[in-house]
């Protein structure tokens, strides 16, 4: 078996990109977001990873999705996520909030980098921006 096979296709791949219209570059085996110099995360799975941790520890030690406790005289119409990263929290606090009976909510998330699934798949009323 040669063992530079899968090598020679692989670099052959990348030659033919034009690496000025991707918008990730590649710096010390980890994916950043290309010409933004003041976000110093990455933007790759183990980021996401680490982001979706984090949520799940506060919401398991709270018990809810943080900020999402709402008052029943004045029930949420909208819900905006700021740094969304992959929408993970707009997903729990939809799930918490539609618990409660809360059904007609509209969640935007907000973030740099365009990582975030489609939440609309799980009819989630989501919209990403990317800002």
């Amino acid at each position: 078996m040669d063992a530079t096979r899968g090598s020679v296709s692989s670099n052959s791949t990348q030659a033919t990109r034009d690496e000025s219209t991707e918008p990730f570059i590649l710096r010390h085996g980890r994916r950043y977001l290309r010409g933004v110099q003041h976000y110093p995360l990455p933007c790759d799975l183990p980021e996401l990873q680490r982001q979706n941790l984090q949520t799940l520890l506060a919401t398991s030690v709270i018990g809810r999705a943080l900020g999402s406790t709402p008052s029943s005289q004045n029930p949420p119409k909208k819900v905006l996520e700021l740094a969304c990263g992959s929408g993970y929290w707009t997903a729990v606090c939809h799930e918490f909030l539609s618990g409660l009976g809360y059904e007609d909510v509209s969640y935007t998330g907000l973030d740099i980098v365009p990582l975030a699934g489609d939440l609309q798949r799980q009819g989630i009323d989501w919209k990403f921006v990317q800002h």
